[in-house]
């Protein structure tokens, strides 16, 4: 996990949990070192781990049995034909971030400002680690997840809870932990083990570092 030491450690530890929403929420697989480790790959696996996602997952979705965010499909899919253009099949895993550095792979793809209040995200950099043979710890990967179900739902207790203040109500935390695990359940939010959300384990874990708005 990034040491919080600075301002820019600061930046780059809550990017970090702001890519483990998205791969929690969308049931990514941690599989960066599995596929770095390969002497080659196909556009089709190496354009998707650029952008965040395992191959596997990529071939989901072309199955439609997978939802993923939209701008990372329009951005897989813009990727895709550019290689195709240059006629770029197969190549190294380092080649492949090269290419992708070159076509902006490497920017912020990912829109968070439709699910948290928080800049856009770039995925590139969990291949990237990978291939340049960093370690990457599965349990920060894990945290990682795990914090931002938690953040989400801190997210979510601030509009409820704003909503009920306007109509002159005071919901206990209990009751908006309840609201919440409603929105939960019909999105198919789950821990990073696939455990469902109830109202009293997000009061524990998420809610107890929770405050309520002042405005």
């Amino acid at each position: 996990m990034v040491q919080v030491n600075n301002e820019k450690d600061q930046e780059e530890y809550e990017h970090e949990i702001r890519r483990g929403f998205f791969l929690g929420y969308y049931s990514i697989r941690d599989e960066w070192g599995l596929w770095a480790s390969k002497n080659k790959l196909i556009a089709k696996e190496a354009i998707p781990l650029m952008n965040g996602l395992d191959p596997r997952s990529w071939e989901e979705y072309e199955k439609k049995e997978k939802r993923l965010p939209y701008e990372m499909i329009q951005s897989i899919k813009r990727s895709l034909v550019m290689a195709e253009n240059e006629k770029i099949v197969i190549d190294t895993p380092a080649k492949w971030l090269d290419w992708g550095r070159k076509h902006d792979l490497d920017k912020p793809i990912l829109k968070s400002k439709d699910w948290l209040n928080v800049p856009d995200v770039c995925m590139f950099k969990l291949f990237e680690t990978a291939v340049s043979g960093k370690s990457i710890n599965s349990r920060t990967t894990e945290k990682q997840k795990d914090d931002s179900w938690k953040e989400m739902a801190r997210e979510k207790a601030d509009l409820i809870y704003q909503k009920q203040k306007a109509i002159g109500c005071d919901p206990s935390n209990k009751a908006i932990a309840s609201m919440i695990a409603n929105e939960f359940e019909q999105e198919g939010i789950k821990t990073t083990k696939g455990k469902r959300l109830n109202d009293g384990y997000i009061v524990r874990h998420a809610l107890n570092a929770w405050k309520r708005p002042e405005k």
